[in-house]
Parts: structure tokens; C-alpha cells; sequence
């Protein structure tokens, strides 16, 4: 089973493009927490570093379960082999995401 822990809509194909599925999000989905701090300023421009925390909403692994989170819940797992991330992504004319063609695991 394939569970969409992003806050989108996402569609896979496989590499012929002969199936696609569509997922829509979970109620819940994983997010990163976001810790702004202020910087000072520069020219009057105020600075902040932008770091990420503790993910949230991502349940603990279940037997044949593959969990599609962002990249960024992804990289923040690197322990984690039951999450996904869309790869190889295709967009139509305006750039937008219409499907991934493949999912990205951790090594």
C-alpha cells in the first residue's frame, strides 16, 4: 500500500507511462518544522536564518506500507526505508507537475 503524506494531489506512472496512480493527501500530512531567527539587517533589509526541526505527522513504519513524503521530511529521515519522494517529475506547459515518474528511496 502507498500512503501521500505531502500536503498535494500526486501521480505516479511507471516507465512506460502505462499506469498511473493518483493519490490524493492524507488528512495529516508529514510536515518539518520551520525555526526562523533574526539576523540584523542589511540596508535596512532584515536577515534571518532558516533552519528545520522535528518532522511531525509521519507514523511509525508499518508492514508494506510506502509512505510518499517531500524531499525535505525525506532527507530529514535518512534511517527511514519505507518513504518515497516523487522523482523525475513531468510538467506540462506552465510548469506544473502533472506526474512523477519514479519515486526516490533512501540508500
Amino acid at each position: 500500500m502507498i500512503k501521500n503524506l505531502t500536503p498535494h494531489r500526486i501521480t505516479i506512472s511507471n516507465k512506460d507511462q502505462s499506469i498511473m496512480l493518483t493519490l490524493p493527501s492524507e488528512d495529516n500530512p508529514a510536515r518539518c518544522l520551520e525555526i526562523t531567527k533574526d539576523h540584523g539587517e542589511f540596508d535596512g533589509f532584515p536577515l534571518v536564518t532558516k533552519s528545520f526541526g522535528k518532522v511531525e505527522n509521519l507514523p511509525d513504519p508499518e508492514p508494506d506500507v510506502l509512505y510518499i513524503v517531500s524531499k525535505m521530511i525525506r532527507d530529514a529521515c535518512p534511517d527511514r526505508n519505507d518513504i518515497a519522494s516523487p522523482g523525475d517529475l513531468f510538467r506540462d506547459e506552465n510548469g506544473e507537475v502533472m506526474w512523477a515518474g519514479s519515486l526516490v528511496v533512501n540508500p
